[in-house]
């Protein structure tokens, strides 16, 4: 389906975010990297407002699992949705 892999469900798996970071930072040395990791926000996101390859691959990721809750709720037989879940 639009030329994209199938995806497990997240019940069946666990994906974390990658971190919101420029490719060339993930081979600077170890305690650089980690000063990197540390500047970025709780989430993962970068606090500089770039935009990054990862940057797009954490937001298609984050509408990824948007579109399958909806899907579930489509597609779910008896299933109950409260008004919360909707917003």
């Amino acid at each position: 389906m639009n030329g994209l892999p199938v995806m497990l469900s997240k019940k069946f798996c666990f994906l974390r975010l990658p971190l919101d970071l420029d490719e060339h930072e993930f081979f600077l040395p170890a305690e650089e990297f980690g000063r990197v990791v540390d500047s970025l926000s709780p989430e993962g996101w970068n606090q500089k407002g770039k935009i990054h390859n990862l940057t797009v691959h954490r937001g298609i990721q984050l509408l990824s699992r948007c579109r399958e809750e909806i899907l579930d709720m489509a597609l779910g037989i008896d299933f109950a949705i409260s008004p919360q879940e909707i917003e």
